[in-house]
């Protein structure tokens, strides 16, 4: 089955994502968050399952990833 290139953009994001999270930089969560929503699609398309829920999974917790990211730092009284 042909995917449109939707695999190389899914891999390009994740890539994406990863250097700029390396880079503390929380809109690698939304660069992963884009490449979730391609494989899921592509997942969709080769009609696997695995895929499709696997990325679902990981889309919910970068979506959780990016909102902590975004809210200051709690105190807990221990030294980093």
């Amino acid at each position: 089955m042909k995917l449109f290139g939707l695999d190389w953009l899914a891999m390009l994001l994740s890539l994406l994502a990863l250097y700029l999270i390396g880079n503390r930089n929380r809109f690698g969560f939304i660069s992963f968050m884009a490449a979730n929503l391609s494989w899921i699609a592509a997942g969709l398309m080769l009609d696997n399952l695995a895929i499709t829920i696997g990325n679902l999974v990981f889309f919910i917790y970068n979506s959780r990833g990016f909102l902590e990211w975004s809210q200051p730092q709690k105190a807990t009284g221990k030294k980093p």
